[in-house]
């Protein structure tokens, strides 16, 4: 079932993240978590917020409460205490979708292999088609 308002978006509850068939996780890197493609499989948790556009709040960990949310530092992907981020959620096909940060064209990208950052993500603007931005949220 999806949220009201977001036919064929993720309901609130915790998910998987792939890209490319490899899992999205978390790396700590001197004292910053970063979020990068490193096969390991990691829960994250989503809350619907609201649609038009589809919005959510992402955390680390299959619950609500883990307080570790996934935020935007400049272009980097990375876990901060406290206050959530909005991200939109766009499907691309199936369980395929975009992920952004409201009201901004950049959407989440894999760098890939020789990438900077072991390949953290990072925000870049959104290129249609591109599949280093497309991303698999499973159950």
């Amino acid at each position: 079932m999806s949220p009201d308002g977001c036919p064929g978006l993720p309901d609130t509850g915790p998910y998987y993240i792939s890209t490319s068939g490899l899992c999205v996780g978390n790396q700590q890197v001197g004292n910053v978590d970063n979020i990068v493609v490193n096969d390991k499989k990691t829960a994250f948790y989503l809350r619907w917020l609201h649609k038009d556009p589809c919005t959510y709040e992402i955390n680390l960990g299959n619950h609500q409460d883990s307080g570790q949310f996934v935020r935007s530092d400049k272009e980097w992907i990375n876990i901060y205490n406290g206050q959530y981020q909005q991200w939109v959620l766009k499907r691309v096909s199936g369980d395929t979708y975009t992920i952004g940060p409201n009201g901004d064209n950049r959407v989440w990208t894999d760098p890939g292999p020789g990438g900077p950052a072991d390949r953290q993500l990072q925000l870049q603007t959104y290129k249609a088609g591109n599949a280093k931005q497309q991303f698999r949220i499973s159950s």
